[in-house]
């Protein structure tokens, strides 16, 4: 395998994750079943895969390809090669100023939820560093 391979692999996977080939007449049957075609048969629509799927399925490829070179059933890592997808960005959405106020209100309605949930807002400590909290700390 070479890198216009693997070039072109990841071009498919971003057109259509069913690799249809744009075949005119695809029909995305409602089972694999026989059966007889009704409305939930549809023509198909491409739909690619995310980038995220992409670069998961590149990062396992250059894995396999390191151990093929270290057990020299290859001369090399094609993979090296060719960068994988951009990782998506992250998009926090976090609550406005009023949103936590109602629920650090709400919570306070069973004292068990209240006091962690005051913490968090009020701290803005990581889920792991609430986690780690012992009564030993304090």
């Amino acid at each position: 395998m070479d890198v216009e391979v693997l070039d072109s692999l990841y071009a498919e996977l971003r057109r259509c994750r069913t690799h249809c080939r744009s075949k005119r007449g695809l029909v995305d049957h409602r089972t694999p079943r026989e059966h007889v075609c009704d409305k939930r048969c549809r023509p198909h629509v491409c739909n690619p895969l995310s980038s995220t799927t992409i670069r998961h399925i590149h990062f396992i490829l250059r894995a396999a390809y390191e151990k093929g070179v270290r057990w020299r059933w290859v001369a090399e890592n094609p993979v090296l090669l060719i960068d994988p997808p951009a990782a998506k960005q992250p998009d926090p959405q976090p609550p406005t100023p009023e949103e936590a106020a109602l629920i650090v209100e709400g919570a306070w309605e069973d004292p068990g939820w209240g006091m962690p949930v005051w913490l968090t807002m009020t701290t803005g400590a990581r889920r792991g560093e609430l986690c780690g909290l012992r009564w030993s700390n304090g």
